[in-house]
């Protein structure tokens, strides 16, 4: 199987696909001062654009992990959104 590199800097890349399957490192919101609803909305924007390098299809995600406090109802429409729920 091949490895892919998506925007790969000097020590790590943003994503790595493999076969089919791609890993991401950690996707943070650049305006920490939003809403936890515009942080979720934007890491996935920032995801989405990691994906249109590579063919991928959303539904197709096998773990997502939220790294945060804040109650996952908050975010929670942000995510069914993006995977077209």
């Amino acid at each position: 199987m091949t490895i892919t590199r998506l925007q790969p800097g000097k020590r790590m890349s943003q994503a790595v696909k493999h076969g089919n399957t791609v890993y991401f490192a950690g996707q943070v919101a650049v305006d920490h001062n939003g809403t936890i609803e515009k942080q979720t909305t934007e890491v996935l924007a920032a995801i989405d654009k990691l994906l249109a390098e590579e063919p991928f299809i959303q539904h197709k995600v096998l773990e997502y992990t939220r790294l945060t406090e804040i109650n996952p109802l908050h975010c929670h429409e942000s995510v069914k959104s993006w995977f077209g729920l």
